[in-house]
């Protein structure tokens, strides 16, 4: 991987210069043929928690910038981003140009002038403002000393520093201005998709475009949905556990967290007869996490643990020395610490541990689902379904609760058969050919994006910026507007998770899910005004963002803007879906439903998108069975065009399945150019011939 920058550093210059960096190259990631793993950091003038209001051009700052400049700065950086090799970096860039640095550790430095300079100068004379200091694990409320006597200091050009923040969620601190300091405040972020691709092709050492698509699309997707951040120890780790013989192996994310904590915990000595084995450990843990939930309590001291540990020992009879196992589970990083406070790393950490624990307590896991305790911690479920996929009770209990939610919602607010699109029609025009399919054959022709925009596109601002709070939140909200969603998210993990657990519960668990996607547009369409004035709007537990682009330049009260909003809610809704529930193990539901459907509104048109995304065997006849259903001029035939167009679009459509979406755009065409209900083959084929004829679908297109 090269690091070029505009000066022209190369890897191999970096490496070479080790000696001026403090020896941080020796800490990266290696892959598993040897290769250095580096990404380049990723900083902004805002906050990560700010990334919807976040601007590339305007925020983003790169190591170039801090080295051409001669300016002081303080960067916020949460724990294991990259803080320490990003100063090694910077180093390494002064001293390649000319310059000195100092690098030091603001734990271990003195604060007083004299002391600090002798350290910097290393007794050397020198000039005036040649030395750009560089400190780690900056907390300006202890080093406020540290960083003013710095400023005194002559041989001092500037200050970089790292505000390294361990706690649980990032804290307002003590701001710049209150210290009287002239520093530019900067944040490192955590790593971005095009980030993690560069990251997987580097440890896959691969050049095929599926495979490294693929290995990003599984680490981005599940470590923001388990809202661990991504950072270079989390990525790594992740693609340690997929790559199996040299090859990429998805495995369900409860499966990789299991093989993180036994990996994480195994010790040599595990292999002895009678020892306080790994096994041992993940009980504890499990154990100790379902005390915490219980005292509804999300942090703990080292007494609270030894007091846990004691009870734990008489119940069980089991020998152990408590504070050994404790470091172990802290080496491992499953806990974490912030002064006298001791607390599950990440969420997921959290909520996994607790699954474990009851899927060992039938009581206690009868007692989580009757009390719908699963509202108040998030992913519960999802552990204890992966460690037990056949056991109906909890997609039952789901099942129960959902639409009892969504019969609510019906009574309260929207009847199910509202469709405000079902009448609507695909607005024809005399130069309907050129306005529609030429630009949607030349976007198959070109097939899916480069993967760095394909990133840009996919990338999770939201949910990348939520990792930065890492607080278990244990709270009681049964309210109609959150209980909807939240039933709903539970309900959706639980359905791919279950393996045999009667067919009629599966069909009832989609019919919800359908019905819960449904109300989430029909909550859109009433709040359609709001929509259009705003740039964010919630309801409840929903989040509608950016919707006011689709009535960009027009009067948000006016009927146009309220149906163009609409329009992009309908979209945006079942493309969400898609990527929620279009999982191949699920094909077989989506293929029967759609093979038993008689109209067609916006329940087929989800059914539609689940389809294709799937992509499971003989899908498309069932795809073509509700193209069929939809009438040549129905606004939902443009919506499920939409949505093929969109997996041509997509990055890992392997070329069977490319040439049959194809095919479907040919099916739509056919329906609108004949206007019939059903084209048959020869108009189909017609169809194809003619776009292959205008150079748009032929085998040399890119990718295609």
């Amino acid at each position: 991987m090269s690091l070029a920058n505009e000066q022209g550093t190369s890897l191999e210059q970096v490496l070479q210069a080790d000696k001026h960096a403090g020896g941080w190259q020796n800490n990266l990631f290696t892959t598993p043929s040897e290769k250095l793993i580096y990404t380049e950091p990723r900083l902004s003038r805002s906050p990560q928690s700010a990334a919807l209001d976040f601007d590339e051009s305007r925020d983003g700052v790169t190591v170039n910038q801090l080295v051409d400049c001669t300016k002081s700065y303080l960067i916020d950086s949460r724990s294991e981003y990259g803080g320490t090799t990003l100063l090694g970096r910077i180093s390494t860039e002064i001293h390649l140009r000319g310059g000195r640095t100092y690098l030091g550790d603001a734990r271990h430095m003195p604060n007083y002038k004299k002391k600090i300079q002798d350290d910097i100068t290393k007794g050397e004379k020198l000039g005036e403002r040649t030395v750009t200091v560089l400190i780690d694990n900056v907390d300006l409320e202890r080093d406020r000393k540290l960083i003013s006597e710095l400023s005194k200091i002559p041989e001092v050009l500037r200050v970089i520093a790292i505000s390294s923040n361990r706690g649980l969620f990032p804290g307002a601190g003590v701001a710049l201005g209150e210290l009287g300091l002239e520093y530019d405040e900067l944040h490192l972020w955590s790593l971005s998709r095009s980030q993690v691709r560069e990251l997987a092709e580097t440890f896959f050492d691969t050049d095929d475009h599926d495979v490294a698509s693929s290995v990003t699309q599984k680490v981005y997707d599940d470590l923001l949905g388990l809202c661990i951040p991504l950072t270079p120890s989390n990525v790594v780790m992740y693609l340690k556990i997929l790559f199996v013989d040299g090859n990429f192996i998805p495995l369900n994310r409860v499966d990789i967290l299991q093989k993180f904590f036994l990996d994480s915990l195994r010790k040599p000595s595990d292999s002895y007869t009678g020892s306080f084995n790994y096994k041992n450990k993940i009980e504890l843990v499990a154990d100790f996490a379902k005390n915490l939930y219980k005292e509804k309590a999300s942090t703990f001291t080292v007494r609270r643990w030894l007091a846990f540990c004691d009870d734990f020992k008489t119940r069980t009879l089991l020998g152990f020395n408590s504070m050994s196992v404790l470091d172990e589970i802290l080496d491992a990083k499953l806990f974490a610490r912030s002064g006298d406070t001791l607390f599950f790393r990440y969420g997921f950490f959290y909520s996994f541990a607790l699954g474990m624990g009851l899927n060992d307590d039938n009581q206690a896991l009868d007692e989580f689902l009757a009390e719908k305790n699963y509202t108040s911690v998030s992913d519960v479920l999802d552990v204890v379904t992966a460690l037990r996929p056949n056991d109906p009770r909890i997609i039952s209990a789901l099942n129960s609760d959902l639409e009892a939610s969504l019969v609510q919602f019906e009574d309260e607010l929207v009847e199910k058969d509202f469709d405000p699109l079902l009448d609507a029609l695909w607005a024809v025009n005399d130069k309907e050919e050129e306005q529609t399919w030429q630009p949607i054959t030349q976007a198959i022709s070109d097939g899916p994006e480069e993967p760095k925009k394909i990133d840009s596109l996919r990338s999770s601002y939201l949910a990348e910026a939520r990792t930065t709070d890492q607080q278990v939140k244990i709270r009681t909200f049964l309210d109609l507007e959150y209980s909807l969603v939240v039933i709903k998210q539970n309900l959706i993990e639980v359905f791919k998770n279950v393996n045999d657990v009667g067919r009629d519960r599966k069909v009832e668990s989609y019919e919800l899910l359908l019905w819960s996607e449904l109300s989430a547009f029909q909550v859109g369409t009433l709040f359609a005004p709001e929509l259009a004035k705003s740039r964010f709007y919630r309801w409840g537990a929903m989040a509608f963002i950016n919707f006011d682009k689709a009535a960009k330049d027009l009067d948000p009260e006016s009927a146009e803007a309220i149906a163009e909003v609409v329009l992009s809610l309908a979209r945006s809704v079942s493309s969400k879906t898609r990527q929620r529930l279009g999982f191949q193990k699920l094909g077989g539901i989506f293929a029967e439903r759609a093979l038993r459907s008689e109209t067609i509104g916006f329940l087929e048109v989800l059914n539609f998108y689940h389809l294709i995304g799937a992509r499971a065997e003989g899908w498309e006849e069932a795809a073509e069975r509700l193209l069929e259903l939809a009438e040549p001029g129905s606004l939902y035939l443009w919506m499920m065009l939409g949505g093929i167009l969109d997996e041509l679009k997509h990055d890992v459509v392997r070329v069977a399945d490319r040439s049959k979406l194809k095919r479907l755009v040919a099916y739509t065409r056919a329906k609108r150019s004949f206007v019939v209900r059903k084209p048959n083959d020869k108009q189909v084929a017609k169809l194809l011939e003619r776009m292959a004829k205008e150079e748009l679908l032929n085998s040399n297109s890119k990718r295609g």
